[in-house]
């Protein structure tokens, strides 16, 4: 099975001191849909959707 080339773009943002550490992201940016994984024309593993988030970390 053949695909189309394609691109992902992902974003990280962030904040750091010594204890703590405060992160926005967005991953699949453009919500390029691909085939991670693909059998036939019919079966296949479809690429993950655009996703956002915020990453809290507390180092002890």
């Amino acid at each position: 099975m053949r695909q189309d080339a394609y691109a992902l773009a992902n974003l990280r943002v962030g904040y750091e001191q010594k204890n703590y550490s405060v992160y926005l992201f967005a991953k699949n940016i453009t919500d390029t849909h691909y085939y991670s994984y693909k059998t036939d024309s019919v079966r296949g593993v479809p690429s993950d959707p655009r996703l956002f988030g915020v990453r809290l970390a507390v180092n002890f």
